[in-house]
């Protein structure tokens, strides 16, 4: 509603200042969004020129349309034909850059910025236009007066022939890869391709694709592994530690692709509560823009540290080494299998991970016979033909390298919660879920030769016997099937002991209630 004004949230324009400042000597650049695609109705722009019978701006005010040219448009749509709208438009971020020093802008929904009308057809609305390619070019040459070196990022996520043209222009896009990294941690061969996050598959020369698995607009994968993700008897992607692996998988296959590359706030631990999560704890559409809490407590526990370390070295990587900003690259992905394979000269890097939940091979494709470095495990591997066989884990992933990179802790890679496997008899029953738990738990089983009779029981910490509670028969199956068990008490915060007894067998394991 008011371009102009910074708000309260920030704190106050001097406090703004010096926050940048700071920013500034620590290295830090300061990005903010803009949204000019609309506004809303406190708006003086819109309020001056206002229809009030048919309750919308006036059919001769110069910034707005009076009915927006485009599908999800919200508030009152800008006019940026308008001579009126770019001098307004343009004065406003010559007085964000000059008076608060910020060094690039993000623009919203900067598909909308047409006067093209696409109704509610929102496949034609992202169609090549020529219109709104003359707009931007006519912002960027403005603002390049100016500023010179500003960021200018577009959430555009229009005609790739679009996105290029501009990209040769100087734009950065935002290039939204959460569904497919989301499906690739989960376990999912399905829609898993990544392709997209690496701007030379896009047909772009320039590297201006800023690719995420994560946004303010998309869901958490951390928040995807634990309530949706992939379970066999053996591998739980929904178990914690697992799904904390499976986001180090994730990263190893984002951040290792050139260009810029965006992480959202607290993914480097994990941030499992969902971006529809409400403070009173249930989950709703209308709370998407609600506080989250800030969980840097997360930094304390040791198998979210780990996620943190893998992300650090990853970062590292990508900002000390050229070789992971090279235009030579290429992605081989193969059912759950993928591999990127980088060449910078005389270095090359091979990245090779297991997005499946069983074990697979795969041949990394050396560049050349070379002493290769595996970069977590911090050894090397001679090899001696290009084309080899490697096994890997469900999860599991190697960096390597024909240049020694610096050294890494190499504990970080698998997660305590990985080794809680159980199983005996012909009756199998694998790692409960979520742990810690609110008292809730699920429990994956599969008795492959008969049907058993079920128990379940509670031991606290002192021994005593809290629940116990006879689930009946259970069906001999050749799949897995999730029991969802709920005390009939309420537990405390602690530590509690979990037995399951399927007929003669007995499984214990450990529950972390909190």
């Amino acid at each position: 509603s008011y371009h102009y004004a910074l708000d309260k949230f920030y704190g106050s324009r001097d406090a703004f200042k010096a926050f940048v400042d700071s920013c500034h000597k620590n290295n830090i650049a300061v990005i903010i969004d803009m949204v000019y695609n609309h506004a809303f109705g406190q708006s003086p722009l819109v309020r001056l020129w206002w229809d009030a019978i048919n309750n919308t701006t006036a059919s001769n005010n110069p910034y707005f349309n009076s009915v927006a040219r485009h599908p999800f448009n919200v508030g009152f749509d800008f006019n940026h034909e308008s001579q009126a709208t770019r001098d307004f438009v343009n004065r406003c971020i010559k007085f964000w850059l000059q008076e608060y020093h910020i060094d690039g802008i993000r623009f919203d929904l900067s598909k909308g910025f047409t006067q093209v009308n696409s109704g509610s057809d929102i496949g034609a609305w992202g169609r090549y236009d020529q219109s709104r390619i003359n707009i931007w070019r006519y912002y960027s040459d403005q603002i390049r007066q100016y500023s010179p070196n500003s960021w200018l990022i577009l959430e555009h996520f229009a005609d790739n022939s679009e996105e290029r043209e501009l990209s040769n222009n100087g734009f950065l896009f935002w290039g939204n890869m959460n569904y497919a990294y989301s499906q690739g941690a989960m376990g999912y061969v399905a829609n898993s391709d990544i392709s997209g996050a690496f701007h030379g598959n896009r047909g772009w020369t320039q590297p201006n694709l800023v690719s995420y698995a994560e946004s303010h607009d998309e869901e958490r994968l951390m928040y995807r592994n634990l309530n949706f993700g992939s379970v066999t008897l053996n591998y739980n992607t929904r178990q914690p530690g697992v799904a904390l692996d499976r986001m180090k998988l994730a990263a190893a296959f984002l951040y290792t692709i050139p260009g810029p590359k965006m992480l959202w706030q607290f993914g480097e631990l994990g941030f499992d509560f969902s971006i529809n999560w409400c403070t009173d704890g249930t989950i709703n559409e209308n709370c998407r823009t609600g506080d989250k809490p800030v969980r840097w407590d997360y930094l304390r526990q040791p198998d979210r540290f780990k996620l943190f370390q893998v992300f650090q070295a990853l970062f590292r990587l990508k900002t000390q080494y050229n070789i992971f900003e090279t235009g030579n690259f290429d992605l081989f992905q193969s059912g759950a299998v993928k591999r990127i394979r980088l060449n910078d000269g005389l270095n090359k890097v091979v990245v090779i991970g297991n997005f499946g939940t069983s074990n697979q091979s795969i041949n990394p494709n050396f560049h050349r016979v070379a002493r290769w470095y595996d970069f977590f495990a911090g050894d090397s591997l001679q090899v001696t033909q290009t084309s080899q066989t490697i096994s890997l884990r469900p999860g599991e992933f190697r960096i390597y390298s024909t240049e020694r990179f610096f050294p890494v802790n190499r504990d970080v890679l698998i997660s305590s919660a990985q080794l809680d496997k159980v199983s005996a008899n012909g009756n199998s029953v694998g790692a409960i879920y979520p742990n810690p738990s609110k008292g809730v738990f699920t429990i994956p089983m599969m008795l492959q030769n008969r049907g058993e009779e079920t128990f379940i029981q509670i031991i606290d910490a002192s021994g005593k016997m809290v629940d116990s509670q006879n689930l009946g028969y259970q069906e001999a199956t050749n799949e897995v099937n999730n029991i969802l068990f709920t005390p009939k008490v309420k537990l405390p915060f602690g530590i509690y002991y979990i037995n399951i007894l399927v007929g003669s067998d007995r499984f214990a394991q450990k529950l972390i209630v909190e």
